[in-house]
């Protein structure tokens, strides 16, 4: 389903809609609604993205004139494609643990005369 066809079923929202979706920070009530320009307009690397190896993700919009509309279907698309998968794999592990698991490495090794 296109985001001109949400909004013409009912589902729209401003910019200031949807920055009032999201909290902002230090201390701030939400982001602003020229963050969410920007997210619509230049867009952001997703989640572990490293360098321009990966693709921005945009918010999907529709521009009316001087305004621009979007849906909180775009929005939920948005937010899941910035989230990545969900991994089903094992936690990664803490710096403690990996310093653990070379020690031990370590004194099996030793101990093998290797």
């Amino acid at each position: 389903m296109s985001v001109l066809s949400e909004i013409r079923g009912g589902d729209r929202l401003t910019l200031a809609g949807v920055a009032a979706i999201f909290p902002g920070r230090e201390g701030r009530e939400h982001v602003n609604p020229s963050t969410i320009f920007r997210w619509c307009t230049i867009g952001v690397y997703p989640t572990g993205a490293v360098g321009h190896t990966s693709r921005r993700v945009r918010l999907e919009h529709v521009r009316a004139g001087s305004q621009i509309i979007t849906s909180f279907a775009a929005v939920e698309r948005f937010t899941a494609a910035l989230s990545g998968p969900a991994s089903d794999g094992p936690a990664p592990r803490t710096p403690a643990q990996r310093n653990r698991a070379s020690e031990r490495a370590g004194a099996e090794l030793e101990s093998s005369g290797a």
